[in-house]
């Protein structure tokens, strides 16, 4: 329409009346209340918004803007609009603004929320916004106002990821052979938004539950799993049944295993439909296919929405217990245990569009990059089309929120559409200004695979290609990476220097001091580690394996009695240093302490792995705001530190410690925690692509490095300089990568 001369603004008014805008997570109503006057400032903006009789507000009488999310009406000489009951131009206006609010809260805008009380404070907001705009009407001489319509309707409670019935399900056969119409339904709906009585209004509520409740009896009906499961009924019927021959062994034996197969997938989909039926999941589910009947043509078919908006809550689904087991139930392609619900509601969102509309979410940006994001990503590149992605990248958009957060806008269309890509510059960003912004620092970029998405100017794009073409992930490397030791209940294992010579003191013989000195082990906390070496915070670990000190014995399975009296006979002073910790030790993870261990053994103690503690080892901590990667000999890491054995180590320590490499995990790879620092999680390290073949030269510098605390920066700078050079990077591109982090 904009790029168009408008002559039939009624036709206008009802392509744009037309749009079914819907936000499944609608919360409080903030995005629903701010369609709604973006759509009027639009109508405005086009020029087709029109009074009562059809005559527009033009723009040289009135101005309309938004500001902060309110619609601000300003006459001709800029002072604002306010309404004059019975004044024939203010009456005018006032009764237009009403009419459209009305007309676009009754038939664009549509919410769902699990929580009732949500839905009752966006309802209460929409109302508000239409208040805003009630008049006197002339019947009752200006002393009366309009009166206010039913809108509840469209604003409704339930779970937006769960549901019985699918989308597409073919409902024309029902509504031949029942008395239910699409067209009697929908009329329900207007006469309930009109309704003026209680008794009217209650009338037409049961009215449209009982179209609503026939709806989903026909459908049940005629679900295709009752069909599935009568066709393998009536094929094991013909293979159980009685022949008039005697057949062979063979065939009898044919027979009977096809029988089984059939046994087999007859109770799989009567469970299936059991659950259906009866499963706790479903109560709260939210039937899309029926709800709305404004998106549903005259044979029932589920057309989709135009646009589909939202906030969608960020909530760990491993956090998220019985729901989330639910959640999995409705085979989702995005499920992942470690992954989030958001990313459930970008999938359903996108099954909600009619094909060719429009998705535009604001969510956290973990997606992008993380390892339960690729489904996710995958999805979007394989089926869709992305048109906008925003990364704000540190900018707090939510002052409540801890995430970073993006915006990613989506066709309902297959692929094969260049992406507007911006990340956001925080030094330089007004949010208010925000269209602007994105205007003048996108890039197109095309996402066109499940590998991270990361929003690149072209010399970073060269850069990202040149690093991946020439390193090799690190997983590939003869390598190891693990986490350190997590004791469950700090206070009891670690001990500073006089807690362990007091432990040592109480000891009742050489031999019980030489092997409790022996278990009492110098830690190192993620906190410690910087940039090429550690501060040592003369901290001591008592290390407790599983079953300990018959920790070797495989054959024990679960806590031993014998492992205890073993341990309180050898390590007595250990013992009773523990005993006085034994109710908190026992109230650690209650699934296993107890069961599966003893309540003196670490909580987690590396059991596969223990032997790598003793091991030279590349250390780091996992939340850091830089690159901070150590060597570490002798010291027991505990499980805020990730830690690296193999082989060639100073090379590998000089690479994750360079500018480059620093570069590509946070531009390419890693993920923010939203506090301002990134997580240097394994499996982002194990996928940064290094360069494999060692150099005497490098190895060198990293041990000059290493030995020297003077002209560290100069040392640094000729090692990022290095390993430019090893990558093959240009002048302009070394250049640009020195200076970036300045």
């Amino acid at each position: 329409l904009k790029d168009k001369d408008i002559e039939d603004y009624v036709k206008a008014n009802a392509i744009v009346d037309s749009l079914r805008i819907c936000d499944p997570a609608v919360g409080s109503g903030h995005f629903l209340v701010s369609v709604l006057n973006e759509i009027i400032r639009t109508k405005y903006d086009l020029g087709i918004l029109l009074d009562c009789d059809g005559k527009r507000i033009k723009k040289q009488d009135y101005n309309i803007d938004i500001e902060n999310d309110e619609l601000l009406v300003s006459d001709e000489e800029g002072l604002p609009f306010v309404y004059v009951p019975g004044n024939p131009e203010s009456q005018r206006v006032q009764e237009a603004l009403f009419k459209e609010k009305r007309a676009i809260i009754e038939n664009c805008l549509f919410g769902v929320d699990l929580n009732p009380n949500a839905v009752n404070i966006c309802c209460l907001r929409l109302w508000i916004e239409l208040l805003k705009n009630a008049y006197y009407t002339k019947e009752s001489g200006y002393n009366e106002l309009e009166t206010l319509p039913n809108i509840d309707i469209n604003i409704k409670v339930g779970n937006s990821l769960i549901h019985r019935f699918d989308l597409h399900q073919d409902i024309s056969e029902i509504l031949n052979k029942s008395d239910i119409s699409i067209n009697d339904y929908k009329n329900a709906v207007t006469q309930y938004k009109n309704a003026h009585s209680k008794d009217e209004k209650h009338a037409l509520e049961e009215t449209i539950n009982r179209i609503k409740s026939d709806f989903q009896s026909y459908i049940f009906q005629h679900d295709p799993r009752l069909k599935r499961k009568y066709q393998i009924e009536r094929e094991l019927d013909k293979v159980s049944s009685p022949l008039l021959f005697e057949v062979s062994k063979k065939e009898q034996a044919q027979r009977d295993k096809q029988a089984k197969e059939l046994q087999k997938k007859l109770a799989k989909i009567q469970q299936e439909i059991d659950d259906i039926r009866n499963n706790r999941m479903f109560v709260g589910a939210f039937e899309w296919r029926i709800e709305f009947p404004e998106v549903l043509d005259e044979e029932g078919n589920f057309q989709g929405f135009d646009c589909i908006i939202g906030n969608p809550p960020y909530i760990q689904l491993q956090k998220m217990g019985t729901d989330a087991d639910a959640l999995q139930k409705m085979n989702y392609d995005t499920y992942e245990r470690t992954g989030d619900i958001y990313c459930l509601f970008y999938e359903m969102g996108m099954k909600l569009l009619r094909p060719g509309a429009l998705l535009s979410f604001i969510t956290s940006n973990g997606w992008m990059k993380s390892a339960y994001g690729q489904s996710l990503r995958s999805l979007f590149a394989e089926k869709y089309a992305p048109s906008l992605l925003v990364d704000f990248a540190g900018y707090k958009v939510f002052e409540s929120a801890t995430v970073d957060v993006n915006i990613l806008s989506l066709r309902n269309e297959k692929g094969g559409m260049v992406t507007k890509a911006c990340s956001i510059d925080k030094t330089e960003f007004d949010i208010t200004k925000l269209s602007d912004y994105v205007q003048t620092h996108s890039v197109l970029t095309s996402f066109n695979s499940s590998n991270s998405w990361s929003i690149l100017s072209d010399i970073e794009v060269s850069i990202k290609n040149k690093v991946e073409s020439i390193g090799a992930p690190l997983k590939e490397w003869n390598i190891q990476i693990n986490y350190g030791v997590k004791t469950g209940f700090n206070e009891a294992f670690i001990v500073d220097t006089q807690k362990r010579n007091e432990i040592l003191d109480n000891c009742q013989s050489e031999d019980e001091r030489s092997k409790t000195s022996e278990i009492i082990r110098p830690i190192l906390r993620g906190r410690d580690i910087k940039r090429y070496g550690y501060n040592w915070a003369g901290l001591y670990l008592i290390w407790i394996p599983w079953h300990f000190p018959l920790h070797l014995d495989s054959s024990i399975q679960g806590v031993s009695e014998k492992a205890e009296i073993a341990f309180k006979l050898q390590y007595p002073s250990v013992y009773q240093h523990l005993l006085q910790y034994k109710d908190k030790l026992s109230a650690r993870n209650k699934a296993e302490t107890g069961i599966r261990y003893e309540w003196y053994a670490l909580q987690r103690w590396g059991a596969n792995y223990w032997d790598e503690f003793s091991k030279p080892k590349v250390v780091w901590i996992e939340l850091s705001d830089e690159s901070k990667f150590a060597l570490c000999n002798d010291l027991i890491p505990l499980n805020t530190v990730f830690f690296l054995t193999g082989e060639n180590l100073h090379h590998i320590l000089g690479l994750l410690n360079s500018r480059l490499i620093h570069w590509y995990f946070t531009h390419c790879l890693g993920t923010s925690s939203g506090a301002g620092t990134n997580r240097w999680l394994k499996y982002t390290i194990e996928n940064l692509p290094l360069v494999s073949y060692v150099t005497d030269e490098l190895s060198a510098l990293i041990r000059q490095r290493l030995s020297n605390s003077s002209c560290v920066k100069q040392l640094e700078l000729q090692i990022d300089q290095y390993i430019c050079e090893l990558y093959g990077l240009s002048q302009e591109e070394t250049t640009f990568i020195l200076t970036c982090r300045e």
